[in-house]
């Protein structure tokens, strides 16, 4: 309902922007420059708004499951437009499927290894990672994680959000949920 509310704003304000060009280009016939660009703006006024509102509404949304982990009630990665977002990723060995070894150095950095996949699937990549929300079952945990973040992102890394918790699932040390700014 939103999006359609948007989509009739944007078509009454194109209205009201064409008739202004009509009569500008009506009434002002001596003109001619003034005339062109007018049908230029009108041109692109119509091409912008409702190209870009009927692209909205088509509900530009795309789903792919996990590459960390198979038969999962939930998505692993959404592209919804320009935005992608993957959704928590433990440090698991894609062979076995159990948490790898090491803490959260290694299951960090194979948590990233899927994360790289999975972005990749929606067209993007870790460069345009613009923030990332990490669990970590440790705060001793830290400098392991900055170590991956700077192998990781070694320039322009994203934002960053950690909490502390007691517990993540199948005992592991890490988990990694990332969003992406990756226009089409």
């Amino acid at each position: 309902m939103l999006i359609r509310s948007a989509y009739l704003t944007k078509i009454v304000s194109l209205h009201t922007q064409l008739f202004v060009y009509i009569f500008v280009f009506k009434y002002f016939k001596g003109f001619v420059m003034l005339r062109k660009i007018c049908v230029f703006t009108a041109f692109c006024a119509l091409m912008t708004t409702v190209g870009v509102d009927v692209a909205k509404a088509q509900n530009e949304v795309a789903a792919w499951p996990s590459t960390a982990s198979k038969g999962l009630a939930y998505s692993g990665v959404v592209r919804m437009g320009d935005l992608v977002v993957v959704g928590g990723v433990l440090g698991q060995s894609p062979e076995t499927g159990e948490v790898v070894a090491g803490g959260v150095l290694e299951e960090g950095r194979q948590a990233f290894a899927h994360i790289e996949s999975m972005l990749r699937l929606a067209g993007a990549t870790l460069e345009d990672v613009g923030v990332c929300r990490v669990l970590v079952d440790d705060i001793n945990g830290f400098a392991a994680l900055n170590t991956v973040f700077k192998e990781v992102f070694p320039a322009n890394p994203p934002t960053r959000s950690t909490a502390i918790v007691p517990e993540i699932p199948h005992g592991a040390s890490i988990e990694v949920e990332c969003t992406a700014y990756a226009p089409n």
